[in-house]
């Protein structure tokens, strides 16, 4: 079992907020997914979970139509930082939400207990 933190910057979670905003039925896959993520770490594989690059890798929910992204990376072996989320409407990931999820991960690493919150 992994542990879950949260990408936090100054004071917020933007993970946490987009979900928050979400409808209960899409909060709810969203938050199974999360939980399938922290049984399962690195070997989630697609359709759930797959590789972007720059060790970005990208939580897949699909649910009443909308393509729902969670972008995540992990430090070491044992956790997973959640950076931020989205309703993908293209076919590819936007390269502004990748280089979102690079700059959280570059500013956790340097600093992981001012850049996170655990679940």
């Amino acid at each position: 079992m992994q542990e879950i933190r949260f990408y936090e910057e100054k004071g917020t979670s933007p993970v946490l907020d987009w979900i928050i905003s979400l409808t209960e039925k899409a909060q709810i896959k969203c938050l199974s997914r999360i939980e399938l993520l922290k049984e399962k770490g690195n070997k989630l594989r697609r359709p759930y979970a797959d590789l972007l690059r720059d060790n970005i890798y990208e939580l897949r929910i699909i649910y009443s139509g909308n393509q729902y992204r969670i972008l995540y990376f992990f430090d070491g072996t044992e956790i997973i930082v959640l950076t931020h989320g989205f309703i993908k409407k293209s076919k590819t990931v936007p390269t502004k939400e990748l280089n979102k999820a690079v700059k959280r991960m570059e500013k956790y690493l340097k600093d992981p207990d001012k850049y996170s919150s655990n679940e």
